[in-house]
C-alpha cells in the first residue's frame, strides 16, 4: 500500500490506525491509503472538554495517576526510565536552548550545507 503507515502495537495498534484512517479519510471526503494520486489529505481536529466527562480536576488526577503507573512500569521491565511521547523532544529543546546548539542528523546537515552552497 503506497503511502500507508505501518501500525504498531499489534491488533490494537492496527485497529487504532484503521479508526484514524476512517476519520481522516472517508469521514472528511479525503484520500485513503492506496489512492494513486493524492490530491487532499485529511486534517481532523477533535476538542474535548473534560468538564463534560466529570470535571477537569478529576481528569487531571486520573491522567497523573496513569502517568505515574506507566512510569513505574520501568522497574518491572528493567529499564531506568520510560519516556512518554514528547518527553525526549522536550529535553532536547531544553539542552538546545541552554547550549545555543541544535543537534541534527549528519545527513540532514550535509543536505543543508549543500543547499546553502548552491
Amino acid at each position: 500500500m503506497k503511502g500507508a503507515t505501518k501500525a504498531f502495537g499489534g491488533h490494537k495498534g492496527s485497529g487504532l490506525a484503521f479508526m484514524i484512517e476512517i476519520m481522516t479519510g472517508p469521514l472528511l471526503g479525503n484520500n485513503i491509503a492506496g489512492d494513486e494520486h493524492a490530491q487532499s489529505s485529511g486534517d481532523l481536529f477533535i476538542a474535548l472538554n473534560p468538564a463534560a466527562f466529570g470535571g477537569a480536576e478529576m481528569f487531571r488526577e486520573r491522567v497523573d495517576a496513569l502517568v505515574s503507573r506507566v512510569k513505574m512500569g520501568r522497574r518491572a521491565i528493567g529499564f531506568d526510565e520510560i519516556l512518554l511521547p514528547g518527553e525526549r523532544g522536550d529535553r532536547q529543546t531544553i539542552v538546545s536552548r541552554e547550549t545555543n546548539r541544535l543537534i541534527i542528523d549528519k545527513a540532514l546537515y550535509d543536505q543543508l550545507i549543500e543547499l546553502a552552497e548552491e
